[in-house]
């Protein structure tokens, strides 16, 4: 840690075959509605993404939940409410990243991975396995993934990441996958 005494957070990261894998039947959605992060206005989704992380960053949000290889989703409550987002990245290395997954609460932030999954073939042999990760205070952790996993749930030390200031203000109670921690914090 380099001269550091203290560190802000402590990423974890959790890897699931794709054999690991499963989608649940019971999982109650009532009420949330997905659509795809292509076919919602920008501001809705910069909106949401600042109650989150008060820092702009509209172009990399935009750019990472529309990609080509990816599948990124915004959930809308019934008054068509922004409640959520995520996406999945499908890299060629077989790679399916899981980042970031945003959320009001753990029901909707598995409504929005819920729709992700019945999108992509577990089974397809080209995909090598999920990538899932978090920061120690993000309150979603890692329980929410455990209807989606035929294993208990793992977590590995990935990083401890420190900040020469202060933490970031972030809202960590919607925060259930941050972005990519080599990009930005949350």
């Amino acid at each position: 840690m380099a001269g550091h005494k203290k560190y802000g957070h402590i990423q974890y990261v959790s890897y699931y075959k794709m054999e690991e894998m499963k989608l649940p039947e019971d999982l109650n959605t009532d009420g949330i509605m997905i659509k795809n992060a292509t076919d919602v206005p920008d501001v809705d989704i910069v909106k949401y993404d600042q109650e989150v992380f008060p820092y702009e960053r509209s172009k990399y949000v935009l750019t990472l939940l529309r990609k080509k290889n990816g599948f990124g989703k915004v959930a809308f409550d019934e008054n068509e409410k922004v409640i959520g987002f995520g996406t999945v990245i499908i890299y060629p290395s077989g790679e399916c990243v899981l980042s970031p997954l945003y959320a009001d609460d753990k029901r909707i932030a598995q409504a929005i991975f819920k729709n992700i999954l019945e999108q992509i073939p577990l089974d397809d042999k080209r995909l090598l396995r999920f990538h899932v990760r978090s920061v120690d205070k993000c309150q979603g952790g890692f329980e929410w993934i455990q209807p989606f996993v035929k294993c208990p749930i793992r977590k590995d030390l990935a990083a401890y990441l420190c900040y020469t200031t202060h933490l970031p203000v972030i809202n960590y109670k919607k925060a259930f996958v941050n972005f990519p921690y080599t990009n930005c914090a949350i």
